[in-house]
C-alpha cells in the first residue's frame, strides 16, 4: 500500500509539473495577446474564449490539488518557499480579478439601468457609463490589490518580509533611501512630463492609461478614486507583484540577469495600450528599470513603492493642472 502511494505521488507530481509548465505558456500568451497584440490589431473572439478555458481548467488543477493534499496523497509544499504552481496562482488571479470585478460592476449596473433611468436619476446608457466606469476601474484594482497581498500568505508567508531577491522584500527600509526615491521620484515625472509637453504638442503624460486618465477628467468623485488608484493603490500592488513576487521568483529560476528583462518586459506589456507614444514607453522604462535598481541594492520593496508613488503623484498633478487651467 505504502509503495503504491509512493509510486502515485511520483506520477502526480510528474504530469503536475508538466500541466504547470503547460498552463503557464498558454497563460502568458494570452496575456501577451490581451495585453499587447489586441491593442494593434482587431480582438480575436476565440482568445477570450482560450482565456476563459485557461481560468476554467486551472481553477478544476487547484481543486484536484487541494484535495490531493487534504488526502496525504501529495506532499506540502514549505511556506519558506513559492511552488511554481502557486507562483502561477497569484499572477492569474491578481490579473483576471480585475476583468472580473469590471465585468461584475457593469452587469449590475445594467440590471439597475433601467430602474434608474425610469426614476430620472440618469437620462440614458451613455450617463449610465460615465457614471459607472471610474467605480468600475477603482473596484477592479482595489479587490485585485486584496487578492495579492492575501495570497502570498497562504502559499509562502516567512517570503513575503524577507530581504533580498530570493524573497518578497516587503518592508519598508531606510528613511534616507526613501526620502531620495520619493526626490527623485519627482525629478524623473517632472522630465517627462516637460519631455512630453515640448515633443508632443501638450500630450498628456497619463496618455498611456487610457482608462485611469479619464477618472481625471471625470467630477470630483471620479478624481478622488483617479487620485486614490494612482497615488496609494497600484504602487503598491505593482511593486509587490512586479518586483516583489515575479522578479523574486524569475531570479530563483532564471538568473537575476533574465529575471530583470523578463520582469521589466511584462510591466511594459501590461502597461501598453494602443494610444502609448514614444515619451510614455520612455517613462515605463525609466520606472521600471530605477525601482528594480532599488529592489536589488536595498533588498525591499519600500524605496521603490516610495519612487512609484512620488512619480504616479507628479504625472497626475500634472493632469489636474491642465484640467483645471483649461476648463
Amino acid at each position: 500500500m505504502f509503495m503504491d502511494k509512493l509510486s502515485f505521488r511520483m506520477k502526480y507530481n510528474m504530469y503536475e509539473k508538466r500541466f504547470v509548465y503547460l498552463f503557464s505558456i498558454i497563460f502568458f500568451a494570452v496575456f501577451l495577446y490581451i495585453n499587447f497584440i489586441s491593442r494593434i490589431w482587431q480582438v480575436s473572439p476565440l482568445v477570450y474564449l482560450v482565456f476563459v478555458f485557461v481560468v476554467i481548467s486551472w481553477t478544476v488543477y487547484l481543486l484536484i490539488r487541494s484535495i490531493m493534499l487534504t488526502s496525504g496523497y501529495v506532499s506540502v509544499h514549505q511556506k519558506e518557499d513559492l511552488y511554481f504552481g502557486d507562483f502561477i496562482t497569484i499572477c492569474l488571479l491578481y490579473y483576471t480579478t480585475q476583468y472580473l470585478v469590471s465585468w461584475s460592476v457593469y452587469f449590475i449596473a445594467g440590471l439597475l439601468a433601467p430602474k434608474l433611468i425610469l426614476n430620472n436619476i440618469i437620462s440614458n446608457i451613455e450617463n449610465l457609463e460615465n457614471l459607472v466606469t471610474p467605480i468600475s476601474t477603482f473596484c477592479s484594482f482595489f479587490v485585485a490589490a486584496l487578492v495579492l497581498l492575501i495570497l502570498p500568505k497562504l502559499f509562502a508567508e516567512k517570503l513575503i518580509k524577507s530581504k533580498g531577491l530570493f524573497g518578497f522584500g516587503f518592508l519598508l527600509g531606510e528613511g534616507s533611501q526613501l526620502y531620495k526615491s520619493f526626490i527623485y521620484g519627482l525629478s524623473v515625472a517632472t522630465v517627462i512630463v516637460i519631455l512630453n509637453f515640448l515633443y508632443f504638442n501638450y500630450q498628456l503624460p497619463f496618455s498611456n492609461l487610457s482608462q485611469i486618465s479619464s477618472m481625471a477628467y471625470g467630477p470630483l468623485y471620479s478624481q478622488i478614486l483617479c487620485a486614490v488608484l494612482v497615488v496609494l493603490i497600484v504602487p503598491v500592488t505593482e511593486e509587490y507583484l512586479f518586483r516583489g513576487i515575479i522578479l523574486s521568483e524569475l531570479t530563483k529560476r532564471i538568473g537575476i540577469k533574465w529575471g530583470i528583462i523578463i520582469s521589466v518586459l511584462l510591466f511594459l506589456i501590461y502597461h501598453f495600450t494602443e494610444k502609448i507614444s514614444f515619451i510614455s514607453i520612455f517613462g515605463l522604462i525609466a520606472l521600471s528599470s530605477i525601482t528594480t535598481y532599488y529592489r536589488t541594492i536595498t533588498g525591499c520593496l519600500g524605496p521603490s513603492i516610495v519612487f512609484h508613488m512620488s512619480y504616479n503623484f507628479t504625472l497626475l498633478l500634472s493632469i489636474f493642472i491642465v484640467v483645471y487651467t483649461s476648463s
